[in-house]
């Protein structure tokens, strides 16, 4: 997602801009890096077996999508929301490893599964309980903005993958 997720958040503080341009332009991002990335695991998945393919997909998916709706709750001044989405998350990937990893047995596919319903149920959520983020899919594009929240963006990602390989 380019940490379009903290670049969204900057710029609905700045009481000057239009949230929903920044709405538009940050989902718009990412939307088109999904099709990248579908294009690219589709390739890549030709050439290497990668167990649980499809799960893993959807998992990356939840898991760059989400912080994105999460930051643009934030950002709209929905601390409450923001909040809930995270315990949300939390309490429904338990409950689901409660259910289809201890009482199915499911193992690895289960703690999968879980995962997978908890991000696609609190995205459903936050699309839900934030209607200005589908009011701003209509919104018209900004290349200035675009390029100002990339400028902003992308030098963030090696700080990113610096924590995700020290975690």
């Amino acid at each position: 997602t380019f940490q379009m997720s903290d670049g969204v958040y900057r710029w609905l503080l700045d009481p000057t801009q239009d949230k929903e341009s920044v709405i538009h332009v940050g989902l718009r991002i990412c939307l088109r890096n999904f099709a990248v990335l579908t294009v690219l695991y589709v390739l890549l998945s030709w050439f290497v077996e990668i167990p649980y393919r499809w799960m893993t997909f959807a998992l990356i998916i939840g898991y760059s999508i989400v912080p994105v709706l999460q930051q643009i709750a934030r950002g709209l001044g929905k601390n409450g929301l923001y909040a809930v989405s995270g315990v949300l998350i939390t309490a429904l990937f338990l409950v689901g490893n409660l259910v289809f990893v201890v009482m199915l047995g499911w193992g690895c596919e289960g703690m999968l599964l879980s995962q997978i319903l908890a991000y696609g149920i609190t995205l459903l959520g936050l699309l839900l309980a934030e209607p200005q983020i589908m009011r701003s899919i209509k919104a018209p594009s900004n290349r200035a903005l675009t390029l100002d929240m990339m400028r902003y963006s992308l030098p963030l990602i090696p700080n990113v993958v610096s924590w995700w390989a020290i975690n």
